[in-house]
């Protein structure tokens, strides 16, 4: 009777791990393969790389996908992490608003130039100095 009491902290901690660990990932990785399996020909998704692209075609356990117009990647169906249910063409199409608003005064400022040359980044802070040329030898 002892014996088993000394293992039931062992066993306890056994079932909070694979409670909270292993059962959680099992459920993901049962969800994910459904999600990669159910994918059709016409389905908008994000890769795993963060593309989202439209897919062209499904040959085994490949997909080609559409990311821009005429550009089609082939990947494995491993690398399909969503299926996107709203339309990423239309979400970029709701931005609206200057994205200039959200900068914190801590931000670089565009210096206005002469006619021709290239926009100056000058830095507001005081860390280096805005004349600081970082390639050697350039001076």
């Amino acid at each position: 009777m002892e014996g088993l009491v000394g293992f039931l902290p062992i066993v306890a901690i056994l079932l909070v791990f694979w409670l909270l660990i292993i059962r959680p990932q099992q459920r993901k990785q049962r969800e994910t393969m459904r999600l990669q399996s159910s994918i059709q020909v016409g389905d908008q998704v994000m890769l795993t790389s963060g593309f989202f692209g439209t897919v062209t075609d499904l040959i085994e356990d490949k997909a080609d996908v559409e990311i821009a117009p005429d550009v089609v990647v082939t990947v494995v169906r491993g690398a399909i992490a969503n299926r996107v249910t709203e339309s990423y063409d239309d979400a970029a199409d709701d931005v609206t608003g200057d994205p200039t608003d959200d900068l914190d005064g801590d931000a670089p400022s565009v210096q206005e130039s002469a006619a021709g040359e290239p926009p100056r980044l000058e830095k507001t802070t005081d860390d280096a100095p805005a004349s600081h040329d970082p390639r050697p030898g350039d001076n």
